[in-house]
């Protein structure tokens, strides 16, 4: 049921967003390469490709095409390899999968049955290796790692460039071998996820995907509001399938 006061902040955001221009939204554009992911799998990588979808807006879209494969016998949960063009931008990615590895579910942890607690998140793992499709990654020439420095041992996306970390920057966990992988270990673009947690993508991260490739972010009120949104109609749908 839609109230007036839901009613009342959708057309907030719709003016937000309607007065805001910048160029180069993200339209994510999904390719299977395989037969493997069953239907609720793929309603999982649509949900994953949604949140991401609602950070990076705007009015012109950007393609970025994103094969999606699965592989029972990689070692990773999941892998993505990224074409990067000659400009530094992101030409396209694939997403490799352990799908039998996972728990497929847009169920929140907290309903989780305890027999499911123990396996990593799938909608988590794919929302993970779609920022590096995104051009989240430590390949060379691309223009994320163009302003990725290392100062007295700490390693940071350098956004403003004055060679210091202060607010804007991103941190990232230190050390070469650990690519474009967040500091802290419990978020989203983490080197590693634990079981029966779920974490989702931040306008922080829009902000630097947005400085690194050009891509239009979403005013956080509208981007708040269009998450609730998507998951209070996503939560609709549950109830009455």
């Amino acid at each position: 049921m839609c109230t007036q006061k839901t009613l009342v902040l959708t057309i907030s955001a719709i003016f937000i967003l309607g007065a805001w221009t910048t160029a180069n939204a993200v339209l994510i554009k999904p390719k299977y390469a395989d037969n493997n992911f069953p239907p609720e799998q793929i309603k999982v990588i649509e949900e994953a490709i949604r949140e991401w979808s609602v950070l990076l807006g705007g009015n012109d879209k950007k393609t970025v095409p994103i094969t999606f494969k699965c592989d029972p016998a990689q070692e990773k949960l999941g892998h993505t390899d990224v074409f990067v063009n000659p400009d530094g931008s992101i030409g396209l990615a694939t997403v490799t999968i352990k799908n039998p590895a996972l728990y497929w579910t847009l169920d929140d942890p907290e309903k989780w049955d305890n027999s499911h607690m123990s396996q990593v998140d799938a909608l988590t793992v794919v929302k993970h290796e779609i920022g590096h499709a995104l051009g989240w990654i430590d390949t060379v020439g691309c223009n994320f790692m163009k302003k990725v420095i290392e100062v007295d041992g700490n390693r940071f996306y350098d956004k403003n460039g004055d060679k210091k970390f202060d607010d804007g920057d991103y941190d990232l966990k230190d050390g070469s071998d650990w690519g474009g992988h967040a500091q802290a270990e419990d978020e989203l673009m983490s080197a590693e996820q634990e079981p029966g947690k779920r974490f989702h993508p931040t306008d922080a991260y829009a902000k630097i995907l947005g400085d690194a490739y050009g891509y239009g972010v979403t005013p956080e009120p509208a981007t708040m509001l269009l998450l609730g949104v998507g998951i209070m109609f996503l939560r609709r749908k549950q109830q009455i399938s």
